[in-house]
Formats: structure tokens, C-alpha cells, sequence
């Protein structure tokens, strides 16, 4: 009964989790040295790196797994499943986990999900029975740049790519920002905490400059006020109001 429990706890947790993947039951053949001997298909070689997306729950804040060469797999935030072994079957990444529940026997699993496409900068996994829940992986190929130690350039805003001028920039020191929205210039306070950002106190210029470059500055010192928390993947900023993306942003030099 206590097995059964854990089991049905553990299946909970996979359920929350951000890479929606598939459980299967617990593999009593899977030990770690069994699967040690599981080679990685040669066409596997796209997926390697270490994939990051939002945990959730926690604003701010990533989860995700690493992959390498040698078939091995390492957790990367999720301090209670150790991703132990991973290889490719068709379309199906396939997993390896050891979980850790408190002061109950490492317990080994296997966990799958499906790569509807992958790139040189992100992957789009799905699980087996809901094809159409989509969780989308960001390769982690570089250090989070600090919010304070760039300039950060609009790129995208409402999923939509900008071809802009626009930036915005943080002070180290009196927690004060700056930024240009294609117009007007803009200055204001900013205040962090874990993974919180708020803006406030703006002011701005007055230029009138043509319908469409309007439109985009408009929404860009709206979403800035209504920013509440952030979220930084190597060299991209995103800011966010709760779970929701508003204007992503990519570092640039000071």
C-alpha cells in the first residue's frame, strides 16, 4: 500500500511539472547501472545542451535538464527528480529519473515526451496522450545577463517581432531606469526583489512622430507600467505581468 501511495504522489508531481511529460509506471529494471549502457541515437546530437523553462508556480524562476553526449542526463533546478540517463526513440525523448521524496527509497522511474521541433535555441515538447499542451524549452547557451549590466533592446512585443530602436536600461546604483520607445524618451524608478520588477513614477517627452511608431511606444510604456515581474534567459529579458509575456528584449552593450 505504501509503494502504491508513493507512487500515485509521485505521479502528481510529474503532472505540475513545466515539461508535461508522460510518467509511466515505476521500471523496477531501470537501475542506474542498467541503464548506463544505453547509447544515445546518433541523431540525438540536436538535443544536446541544457533546456530551461518556467517553473511553475515560481515567477521568475527556471527548471529543466541537461543533456550530453554520453547519454547522460542532469536536473537542472528540480532538487527532488535527479535525471539520471536520456536517448531518443523516434520522436520521443526518453528519461531516466531517481526520485527523491523526503526519507522514502530512491525510487527509479521513466519519464517520456514528445519533441514536436527543435532548433539551435529552443525545443517544443508536447506529452504522449495531449498533443495539443505544448511546453516550450529555451537553450540555456550563455550566463543570465544581470538586469543591470546591459542596455536591453525591444525585439518582440505581443509575439510579434519588433524592428525598433526602442531600449530600456537599469541603474546599479540609484534605482532609476531609462529608455527610448521609437519616440519619446522615458525615465522612471524601478524596484526589484527576488523576481519581482516594478516601474513607476514615469515621465516622457511629448514628440508626436508617425501612426505606427505611436502605436508601438503606446504599448511599450503601458506594458513597462504594468510589469510586475521579470524573467532572464542568458542574454533575453522578458518583462511579464503574472504569468503572462508583455515585451522581450535582448542585451545589448552599455
Amino acid at each position: 500500500m505504501k509503494n502504491i501511495i508513493g507512487v500515485l504522489f509521485l505521479a502528481l508531481i510529474f503532472m505540475s511539472a513545466c515539461n508535461n511529460a508522460s510518467q509511466s509506471k515505476n521500471e523496477g529494471k531501470d537501475t542506474i547501472a542498467a541503464v548506463k549502457a544505453k547509447k544515445v541515437n546518433p541523431d540525438a546530437g540536436k538535443f544536446i545542451g541544457a533546456w530551461i523553462c518556467q517553473k511553475p508556480g515560481k515567477v521568475g524562476q527556471v527548471e529543466g535538464f541537461k543533456l550530453k553526449e554520453d547519454s547522460v542526463a542532469e536536473s537542472i533546478n528540480t532538487p527532488t527528480l535527479d535525471y539520471k540517463k536520456w536517448w531518443l526513440a523516434g520522436d520521443t525523448l526518453v528519461f531516466v529519473i531517481e526520485s527523491n521524496m523526503g526519507n522514502a527509497p530512491a525510487t527509479m522511474v521513466r519519464d517520456t515526451m514528445i519533441a514536436l521541433n527543435v532548433s539551435s535555441d529552443s525545443l517544443v515538447t508536447t506529452t504522449m496522450p495531449k498533443r495539443s499542451v505544448r511546453t516550450i524549452y529555451r537553450k540555456q547557451n550563455m550566463p543570465n545577463v544581470a538586469l543591470t549590466d546591459a542596455k536591453w533592446k525591444l525585439t518582440r512585443m505581443d509575439g510579434t517581432l519588433i524592428s525598433d530602436s526602442a531600449y530600456i536600461q537599469f541603474d546599479t546604483t540609484g534605482l532609476k531606469f531609462t529608455g527610448y520607445g521609437g519616440c519619446n524618451f522615458i525615465r522612471g524608478n524601478y524596484k526589484t526583489g527576488i523576481a519581482s520588477l516594478r516601474m513607476n513614477h514615469l515621465a516622457s517627452t511629448k514628440k508626436m512622430c508617425a501612426p505606427e511608431i505611436n502605436a508601438v511606444e503606446t504599448k511599450l510604456f503601458a506594458y513597462i507600467q504594468s510589469t510586475n515581474n521579470y524573467f532572464i534567459v542568458g542574454d533575453e529579458l522578458q518583462l511579464r505581468e503574472g504569468a503572462k509575456t508583455l515585451a522581450i528584449f535582448k542585451a545589448m552593450g552599455k
